[in-house]
């Protein structure tokens, strides 16, 4: 309020006072929101000045002047707004949306004030877990190894390299590869050449839901590493390089052992069953009858013998029915490789052959008994008698069947020089010497040239006789 006094000019005592009343208001002071979350911060960093919240504060409708306005600091979490105004966010925040009410008051008028809200939305550092190929780096199957790599090592947090100590990895095992709660990867010894991954996470520490994954490879190779004897035969990889045989297969190598369950030689039998049952681990036909090893045991045969088989063939220098010929001998003649008999005289073929009779001909034999229905008779083997033709004797085939005979021979003149009974092939021959009769001497060689033959035998109740032409040469 405020008094004042009016008087005339006219008449100066001529006066009046009177109260004028103004009602003053304070100016309009509007704090407004600040949502900040649109510009999100990271949290492992922190950052100061993030924002100015009086930036779109107003007093009495213009922008604050931020002297003529006051705010007292707050914090709250990990936001602090300063006495200037600036939005402040601690380092190693916890990610996510954050709050805190800020006031400011008109200097001029400190009741003159109005409070409002900050938001921020603070995210986690950006995790990366790189891949690690440790592939053009073999790892010895057969020994193994340990920290063969940190998986650490490439990974980052927030851009930068990660501290063992900011992250956490679970241990994690798959195949031979296990990586360690420190980051190393150990590979198990005695493990399959092959290439393995394995999948690893890393989270960080202050974050525990901020993780990345990443994969792992590893090859593991036998081969490269010469003090190794991948294939189990007992010879080092690098001696096998040296003799020029196979590291990687156990059936190839000099002095070596196969492994129990290999087939080298393809026969469908292991080396095992081979060493149980005699037969060569290299041949997969061990007696050389054509037929595999495997198939004789399926068969029932024998695989060392190459005269049992289903459906083989024998060597040429055996003697699969042990009369006497071999294979090659037999099939030369036509005589039954399996039947020491072929013609079922009783004469064993081998025999037949050494007496040069036919093993073919059931009636050609010495000693022997034509087959049951034989229908034989006596022939005359060759019309030659010589020192070196047929043993030097007059061979007449099949005449063991008829022992009930008669032989005469006579010369160009009629001259009987040699009879005899009971002819045999044997003992009892014509060897071109004559026995004695009419004029000549008994033991006396006959001269070369041409002589008559009569032969006469029984066959039954029946008289026979067989003539022919016989020439002696000496």
């Amino acid at each position: 309020d405020i008094t004042y006094t009016i008087c005339e000019v006219l008449n100066p005592g001529n006066c009046d006072s009177a109260i004028a009343t103004v009602v003053v208001e304070p100016a309009v002071i509007d704090a407004v929101a600040d949502d900040l979350s649109a510009s999100h911060a990271n949290g492992n960093d922190g950052i100061s000045g993030f924002a100015n919240v009086l930036d779109n504060d107003t007093l009495n409708g213009d922008p604050v002047i931020p002297s003529e306005v006051s705010l007292a600091p707050v914090t709250d979490g990990p936001l602090t707004v300063n006495a200037d105004g600036t939005v402040d966010i601690a380092p190693q925040s916890d990610e996510g949306s954050y709050t805190i009410d800020y006031t400011i008051c008109e200097v001029l008028n400190p009741g003159n004030c109005d409070t409002t809200t900050v938001t921020v939305v603070v995210e986690a550092a950006v995790m990366d877990a790189i891949d690690d190929d440790l592939s053009d780096v073999p790892v010895n199957s057969v020994e193994g190894a340990t920290d063969v790599v940190n998986v650490l090592d490439n990974d980052t947090l927030n851009g930068d390299p990660v501290i063992p100590s900011e992250v956490s990895l679970a241990p994690v095992t798959d195949g031979p590869l296990t990586v360690n709660a420190d980051g190393t990867v150990d590979v198990a010894a005695m493990a399959e050449p092959e290439t393995y991954n394995i999948i690893y996470t890393v989270c960080e520490i202050f974050n525990p839901d901020n993780c990345d994954t990443a994969t792992v490879t590893i090859v593991l190779d036998c081969l490269s590493f010469p003090e190794n004897d991948c294939d189990g035969d007992g010879i080092l990889n690098g001696q096998e390089e040296l003799d020029g045989t196979d590291p990687a297969d156990d059936c190839d190598s000099i002095n070596g052992i196969p492994l129990p369950n290999s087939d080298c030689d393809g026969d469908g039998l292991t080396e095992e069953e081979e060493a149980m049952m005699g037969t060569d681990p290299n041949d997969p036909d061990t007696d050389g009858d054509i037929i595999l090893d495997s198939q004789e045991v399926l068969d029932g045969s024998d695989p060392l013998d190459d005269c049992d088989s289903v459906g083989g063939y024998p060597l040429p220098d055996s003697d699969c029915d042990v009369d006497g010929l071999d294979t090659a001998a037999e099939e030369s003649r036509g005589t039954d490789i399996y039947n020491p008999d072929t013609d079922g005289d009783g004469i064993e073929d081998g025999q037949e052959v050494f007496d040069k009779t036919d093993p073919l001909d059931g009636c050609d034999s010495r000693g022997g008994t034509p087959p049951s229905g034989s229908d034989c008779d006596i022939e005359i083997f060759s019309d030659l008698i010589g020192p070196d033709i047929d043993d030097g004797y007059l061979r007449i085939m099949n005449i063991d069947s008829f022992p009930e005979n008669t032989v005469e021979i006579y010369n160009r003149w009629g001259v009987k020089v040699f009879e005899t009974q009971g002819y045999d092939n044997g003992n009892n021959v014509f060897r071109g010497i004559s026995n004695g009769r009419a004029t000549i001497q008994a033991n006396e060689e006959l001269p070369t040239g041409v002589y008559y033959y009569i032969i006469k035998y029984m066959r039954g109740n029946e008289g026979l006789t067989k003539t022919g032409y016989l020439y002696i040469n000496r």
